[in-house]
């Protein structure tokens, strides 16, 4: 999988291929093969499993409230996530050409987004957040700034990581939550 996850990252969808990953893993290309459809596939699966490994949201106690969304983001942003950045972008890339990287996304985002609407959903009815926002809408609009962060990271990483832009970035997602004003 870290074969895949460099390559990936380096090179992007398109410019990766299953031979030299293969080669880079020490197997077959029959040997990924038996275990993906394709390279859309491998690649939603990278991004799912590396995800999934580190994604503190993941781990989180059921009971988190919305300041694990303002750490989630910061650890998103965090200079040694660049590849992670690298691979969430290329996705995403990858699922405006493919149908089958777009259909991979959309069931992931999907699940993800259901995660983090019950979580929205609990922070209203505790009263830690305004409740006059539908959760699902909420929770798609924090994934969507989430994908154009990892985006503007790989162009401009020398941005992302700047006080002022990471101190509106928290800013604007407490006013997505609607969180009531704390300086951050």
């Amino acid at each position: 999988m870290l074969a895949a996850a460099e390559a990936f990252a380096g090179r992007g969808f398109d410019g990766a291929n299953l031979v030299d990953i293969a080669a880079a893993a020490g197997v077959t290309t029959g040997a990924v093969y038996s275990h993906f459809r394709g390279k859309p596939e491998l690649l939603a699966d990278v991004v799912t499993s590396t995800l999934e490994a580190i994604d503190p949201l993941r781990r989180a106690d059921p009971a988190v409230g919305p300041d694990a969304l303002h750490d989630w983001t910061s650890w998103l942003l965090e200079p040694d996530q660049t590849s992670l950045r690298s691979l969430i972008a290329e996705i995403n890339h990858a699922a405006a050409r493919d149908a089958e990287v777009r259909a991979l996304l959309l069931a992931y985002s999907t699940q993800y987004g259901q995660m983090l609407a019950a979580m929205i959903t609990r922070w209203q009815r505790d009263g830690l957040i305004t409740a006059d926002r539908p959760p699902a809408t909420v929770a798609q609009l924090f994934l969507t700034e989430a994908s154009g962060l990892c985006v503007s990271g790989a162009l401009r990483p020398d941005v992302i990581r700047q006080p002022p832009f990471l101190s509106l970035v928290h800013r604007q997602l407490a006013a997505l939550l609607g969180e009531p004003e704390t300086p951050r």
